[in-house]
């Protein structure tokens, strides 16, 4: 005697166990997939020049975009201090505008990239 197909048999003894299990397993594609698709944003983001925010400290900028701090510092007029300041608090601290330091800023930067270190 032939026996069934193991997937026959499945769904005509067990069909709940078994939609569960595609159920289950689609799931966890789904978010296998998303998983995947979020680490290539990340590093689509971490490869790149991210664009400048106020809420950007002066050291993750120099890092993010490979620059020297004291570089960056001195194009600032800012001292290194412990307390970690952002953008915002440097233009407010200099009574410029965020927008223009930024603008500034990110003008500086790619000429930065451009010339060899």
């Amino acid at each position: 005697m032939k026996r069934p197909a193991p997937l026959r048999f499945l769904w005509q003894h067990h069909k709940p166990t078994l939609l569960l299990i595609v159920l289950s397993l689609a799931v966890a594609i789904f978010f296998a997939l998303r998983f995947v698709n979020h680490a290539h944003d990340w590093h689509e983001i971490r490869a790149s020049n991210p664009p400048i925010e106020p809420w950007m400290t002066p050291r993750y900028i120099a890092k993010s975009w490979d620059v020297p701090p004291d570089r960056l510092a001195n194009f600032l007029q800012f001292q290194q201090t412990d307390k970690r300041p952002s953008i915002a608090e440097i233009a407010r601290a200099q009574g410029r505008s965020v927008d223009e330091l930024i603008a500034q800023l990110t003008v500086f930067l790619i000429q930065q990239q451009e010339t060899p270190q």
